[in-house]
């Protein structure tokens, strides 16, 4: 009974909206662009400008042109 339950209410679903797979991405590409940062760039201003313009527009920006122009 739980299995038929369970099947119809998931019935021709393969994905469900999630946003911290987003989230947690984003906290991870921030932590690897404060490393690159911090090894190979001389100033914090530039840092700063470097870990928001790889999180908004790399990231985001990018990611949300691509998957509007796949779907």
């Amino acid at each position: 009974m739980f299995i038929c339950f369970f099947g119809s209410e998931t019935k021709n679903q393969w994905a469900r909206d999630d946003p911290a797979f987003v989230v947690i991405c984003s906290l991870l590409l921030a932590v690897a662009t404060i490393a690159y940062c911090a090894a190979y760039d001389h100033s914090a201003a530039h840092a700063v400008f470097v870990v928001i313009s790889v999180l908004l527009f790399h990231f985001l920006l990018t990611g949300v042109f691509l998957a509007t122009c796949c779907w």
